[in-house]
Order: C-alpha cells, then sequence, then structure tokens
C-alpha cells in the first residue's frame, strides 16, 4: 500500500469491517456519491477502485444499520445524515482545507499571543518605573520635612529668649516710668508748697 491509500481500506476490507457484502458497499458508496454530486468523494487508485477513510467506515455503519433497523431507502438514510450529521461527509480536500485553516489560525493566536507579551511585559516595567519615580520623590519630602523639623527645633529656644528679653525690657520701662511720675509728683507738690508760702507771706490771695 502507498504512503497515499496508507490508514485506509479497500473495498474487501471495508466490507468485512463494515458487515456487509462488497456489492452492498458499492451500492452505499454510489448512493453517497450521488446524494453529495461529487464522484470524488472517497479517494480513488489507480484503477479507480473506491479506498475508505475511518471516517467513511463509521459513516457505511451508520447508513447500514440504520437501513436495518427501519427499512428506510438508503437514498433518504444518506440525505438525513448529511443534515444532522455533516460532518460525516467532508471530502478529504475539506478536511485538509480546515485542517490547514486551523493550523493557521492557531499560529495567528500564536503570534498575537509572542506579540502581545513583549508589549505587555513593558508596560509593566513602564508603571513601574514610574512608582519608583515616585517613591523617590517621597523619599525627597520626607528628608525635607526631617531637616525643616530640626531646623524648627533649633530655632525655637532663640524664639523663647527673645520673648524673655522683650517681656524684661517691658517691665523695666514701666518701672522707669513708675519712678519718673512719682517724682513728677513729688516735685509738683513742692513747687505748690512754695507758691503757697509766699502767698502766706506777702498776704497774696
Amino acid at each position: 500500500m502507498t504512503e497515499e491509500f496508507q490508514g485506509r481500506l479497500f473495498p474487501k476490507e471495508a466490507s468485512d469491517a463494515i458487515g456487509i457484502a462488497p456489492a452492498t458497499l458499492r451500492k452505499y458508496s454510489q448512493i453517497i456519491e450521488d446524494v453529495l454530486g461529487n464522484s470524488d468523494f472517497f479517494t480513488r487508485t489507480e484503477q479507480n477502485n473506491r479506498t475508505y477513510s475511518a471516517k467513511n467506515i463509521e459513516l457505511l455503519k451508520e447508513i447500514s444499520k440504520e437501513s436495518s433497523e427501519t427499512k428506510k431507502p438508503v437514498k433518504s438514510i444518506v440525505e438525513s445524515l448529511k443534515e444532522e450529521k455533516p460532518e460525516f461527509f467532508k471530502s478529504e480536500v475539506e478536511k485538509s482545507a480546515d485542517k490547514s485553516s486551523d493550523n493557521k489560525k492557531e499560529d495567528k493566536e500564536n503570534n498575537i499571543s509572542t506579540n502581545t507579551t513583549p508589549s505587555t511585559q513593558v508596560s509593566v516595567q513602564e508603571f513601574l518605573n514610574i512608582i519608583n519615580q515616585q517613591n523617590q520623590k517621597i523619599d525627597q519630602l520626607m528628608q525635607m520635612v526631617t531637616v525643616l523639623t530640626s531646623e524648627v527645633k533649633d530655632v525655637k529656644p532663640m524664639i523663647e529668649q527673645s520673648q524673655q528679653l522683650l517681656e524684661s525690657q517691658t517691665v523695666e520701662h514701666k518701672d522707669v516710668n513708675e519712678e519718673n511720675s512719682e517724682e513728677k509728683t513729688t516735685e509738683t507738690a513742692k513747687e505748690e508748697e512754695k507758691v503757697g508760702f509766699f502767698k502766706r507771706l506777702f498776704g497774696g490771695k
């Protein structure tokens, strides 16, 4: 058996696998080709003999079983199965095309996945860089706050000393004013006393 027909059964082998006579197999095969309008549905040898894949054998077993149970015409059975189980009726060319399409789809998905992954990684890396930059800025601000707090602590004693000095100067100024006021009052009393003396002395009013 050549590579082209490996895994496929010839008519005698196929009829034995299905459990029907070779003539019945030929009849079923012809009806299938007629319903599908495709004389190349079954892969043929150079001698124009049909060969049968595993999927073909499943289809023919289904037809044989339903024919025995329902006694319906084989053509009607094939037409019903065509609607109910279209996967049985895909030719080898269609199956290859589907497989190729599936492979292309898978390749495309793989490419999308491959192309997406680096950009996703770049986005995450950029996000991490931004976070690191923000953390550095926060650290700088905290250092500035620490320095300012330290400076305030150093300045506070100076402010307290200045307040105490101002308070002491205010008290001294107040005491001086009070002393000056007392002196002025004493001098005024003396002057008034002198004036009164002279008025009494000279009889002045």
